[in-house]
């Protein structure tokens, strides 16, 4: 009877020590697999990210069939004010909204558009990793009074103004070795690229987003919360706007980007550098380091460790933020004078 009375109470449960080995193993294989799904989703945004790109390569390169030049980014008065965006010519040249865009409408002012054309792009000019709002609204634009409002689609792809921060009335009088592909009423031929197609760039990421804070002037290195800017950030890029800050809207308390970035300072650096026009010395087209008074961006990506940039001959490759910084500028000018250079080793 002792013996059948042991056997009929046998426990089939767990024991405490069981119990916590099992949770033991779970936190332990979690731990090995979240970063890894972490890491894929990232792989799979950045390949998204280097497609997108790709796909813009194909419009800038049909655009210069078509026009036998790349688009000014920027196009502007004399003056350097009402500044507009290229964009809207390059959406021409895509399936894409081309039949609200008519290349008649070019030269509208961006101010002058309506708030439903300037709130969304299309997805190819996001780049999934991008953490901001899309479309995100911009309180200082949107108290400017304009008939477009406040709102507006964001891109996160900015084009190359070169290894120079400065803004003027005639880019080509800025030195060979500071000049970019594109920049304010400048229209880049594939003739003009003496460096080579495959070793100049045209486009990288300008990211935005609550990762990315904003500071003024070349080398800063402190977020500077402003009365546009109360968190110190970052504003996001609208596709739309062409408009460059000028120092009027720096002492207003507004600091943002802008369409085009640099090579002066470093891929990633964060606080992102603001980018400014001094209008009073539109004629100055010295960089901040020789003096001038102008000041423009760096490329800044979400990707660990560097960045996606486009070339002349449509390739995106992914570069290291760890580049030497000489060699970074010379691959954003288009005819630097010094030859082609060596890429391989810092370029995926």
């Amino acid at each position: 009877m002792a013996a059948e009375s042991l056997s009929s109470n046998d426990r089939h449960g767990l024991t405490l020590v069981e119990v916590i080995v099992v949770i033991v193993l779970v936190v332990v294989v979690g731990a090995l697999i979240v970063p890894s799904v972490f890491q894929a989703r990232e792989v799979a945004r950045r390949s998204t990210c280097k497609n997108n790109l790709k796909q813009i390569a194909l419009v800038l390169h049909n655009y210069h069939d078509g026009e036998l030049r790349f688009p000014a980014v920027v196009t502007a008065d004399a003056a350097l004010e009402h500044l507009n965006s290229g964009i809207p010519s390059l959406l021409f040249y895509t399936s894409l909204w081309s039949h609200r865009h008519h290349p008649t409408d070019y030269g509208t002012p961006w101010e002058n558009y309506y708030p439903s054309d300037g709130e969304r792009l299309f997805p190819m000019h996001l780049c999934p990793s991008y953490r901001g709002e899309d479309p995100a609204y911009n309180p200082y634009i949107d108290s400017l009074g304009h008939r477009i409002g406040g709102t507006f689609g964001v891109t996160t792809y900015v084009f190359s103004k070169g290894a120079g921060d400065a803004w003027c009335t005639d880019p080509w009088s800025v030195p060979d070795h500071e000049r970019g592909a594109f920049d304010i009423n400048f229209f880049t031929r594939f003739r003009d690229i003496f460096d080579g197609t495959s070793h100049t760039i045209l486009m990288g990421e300008g990211d935005s987003g609550p990762a990315w804070a904003i500071c003024e002037g070349l080398g800063c290195t402190e977020a500077a919360p402003k009365k546009w800017n109360p968190d110190g950030l970052l504003p996001g890029q609208p596709w739309i706007i062409g408009r460059i800050n000028t120092e009027h809207d720096v002492a207003t308390g507004y600091l943002a980007g802008s369409l085009l970035a640099s090579t002066m300072e470093p891929m990633n650096k964060n606080p992102v550098t603001d980018t400014m026009i001094q209008s009073t010395a539109v004629d100055d087209c010295r960089s901040s380091t020789d003096g001038g008074p102008h000041r423009t961006s760096n490329f800044r990506s979400e990707h660990q460790g560097g960045g996606n940039f486009m070339f002349a001959d449509g390739s995106v490759r992914f570069i290291s933020q760890e580049i030497e910084l000489p060699l970074y500028r010379r691959l954003s000018t288009i005819a630097d004078g010094e030859g082609v250079p060596k890429v391989d080793r810092v370029l995926d």
